[in-house]
């Protein structure tokens, strides 16, 4: 039995797992964000206000939100603030703005102060980097997934360190 269960590939239980928290996190972070900043910053005139990674660039330098089809794992970083790759110093702190005012006013539960919403969106962008190169891309791109991996994953996310459950009680819905 130990050899048949070393030959399988647990790629599915990875993929399910980290699927389930992409959803949550594309409702908020996505959806949510998007519909929130439409509300106060209307894309058409003021896109300059909207966080980077929310905004898609075509090769013609036509400028449109980002669909969510194309928000992953890897976009949750850029959503949060806290990766300061490929935009300028002014862009890094227009992305702050805007998360934390998010989270202030309709992502996080009341009572966040600025320093615990920046912990948790830190904590949130961490974690899904993490699962995101331990388990995901791995399970979707690359060999199969071992048994202990997969258990892993699941442990990590959902069973015993809980991290979806963690990140859903600090949201407001």
């Amino acid at each position: 039995m130990a050899m048949m269960s070393s030959q399988l590939d647990y790629s599915g239980v990875c993929i399910l797992v980290t699927k389930a928290l992409e959803g949550e996190l594309k409702q908020r972070l996505c959806i949510d964000f998007k519909a929130y900043l439409q509300k106060r910053y209307p894309f058409e005139i003021q896109y300059k206000e909207w966080p980077a990674a929310l905004v898609k660039t075509g090769k013609s330098g036509l400028r449109k939100i980002l669909s969510d089809n194309d928000f992953t794992l890897g976009t949750v970083p850029f959503v949060c603030g806290f990766s300061k790759k490929y935009i300028s110093s002014q862009k890094y702190i227009t992305n702050k703005k805007r998360v934390l005012e998010f989270s202030r006013e309709q992502l996080f539960a009341p009572g966040m102060n600025e320093q615990q919403m920046e912990q948790a969106l830190n904590m949130i962008s961490t974690e899904v980097e993490n699962a995101r190169t331990r388990y995901r891309n791995p399970a979707a791109h690359t060999n199969a997934i071992q048994k202990c991996t997969a258990d892993e994953c699941l442990r990590k996310l959902i069973d015993i360190e809980r991290l979806l459950i963690k990140m859903l009680d600090l949201f407001a819905y």
